[in-house]
C-alpha cells in the first residue's frame, strides 16, 4: 500500500533504479548426491514475454528436464507453478519427477467451492490448478515443519497463499532458507 514515491525512496535505498519494480522468476536446482530437486519451476513462459526460458537454461547447463527427479513447490501462484505445465497441452513438462506440493496448499487451491468464491480474474488460475493437479499420479503432499527429503525441510510460512511453505536447504553445517516469494522484492 505504499505510494509511487515510498517504492522509488525504497528502490533507491536498495541502489535500485527507480519507477521499475524488479520481479525475478527463479527456478533453484539443487543437486543432494543423489537426486536433483528443482524448487519452485517459473513460470514457463506464461506469465511474460521476457519470462519462461528454464528449459533453455537447462538445456544450456546439460541438463535434461528427465534429470530432475523431484520438484518442490512454495505455493500455487502461476509464476511458481506454470513451468510444470505445458502452454499447448496442459500436460506435465516433468512426468517423471516426484512432486511435493504444501497440503494446505494443495487444499485450498483444490477446494470444490473454491472457483464461486473468487473475483472473476483469478478463476482460471484456480481452474487450471483443478483441472490438473488431481489427475496427476506423482503428486505428493507434505506436511509443514517436516524433513522431505534429505536436507530439505518444509518451513510454514503461510500468508502470501493459504499454505505459503519455504524450504530449509543443509549439508553439512551450511544451510540455505529457499522463501519463494515471503520477500521477493526485498527493496
Amino acid at each position: 500500500n505504499a505510494d509511487a514515491a515510498a517504492v522509488n525512496r525504497a528502490l533507491a535505498a536498495s541502489f535500485l533504479p527507480p519507477n521499475v519494480l524488479p520481479v525475478s522468476f527463479t527456478v533453484l536446482l539443487v543437486n543432494t548426491g543423489s537426486k536433483l530437486v528443482m524448487i519452485d519451476a517459473g513460470t514457463g513462459g506464461q506469465i511474460a514475454d521476457t519470462a519462461g526460458v528454464m528449459l533453455a537454461n537447462l538445456a544450456v547447463a546439460g541438463i535434461e528436464p528427465k534429470a530432475v527427479d523431484t520438484i518442490v513447490i512454495s505455493h500455487f501462484h502461476p509464476d511458481h507453478i506454470s513451468g510444470m505445465i505445458s502452454k499447448e497441452t496442459n500436460s506435465q513438462v516433468f512426468p517423471d519427477a516426484e512432486i511435493f506440493v504444501p497440503a494446505a496448499e494443495y487444499a485450498h487451491w483444490t477446494a470444490p467451492d473454491l472457483i464461486g468464491k473468487l473475483p472473476e480474474g483469478n478463476r482460471p488460475a484456480a481452474q487450471r490448478i483443478q483441472n490438473t493437479f488431481p489427475r496427476w499420479k506423482n503428486i505428493k503432499q507434505i506436511e509443514a515443519d517436516k524433513e522431505i527429503l534429505p536436507g530439505v525441510r518444509s518451513v510454514a510460512t503461510y500468508g502470501h497463499t493459504p499454505g505459503h511453505t519455504s524450504y530449509l536447504v543443509s549439508s553439512g553445517k551450511s544451510q540455505m532458507m529457499v522463501l519463494g516469494d515471503v520477500t521477493n522484492i526485498p527493496a
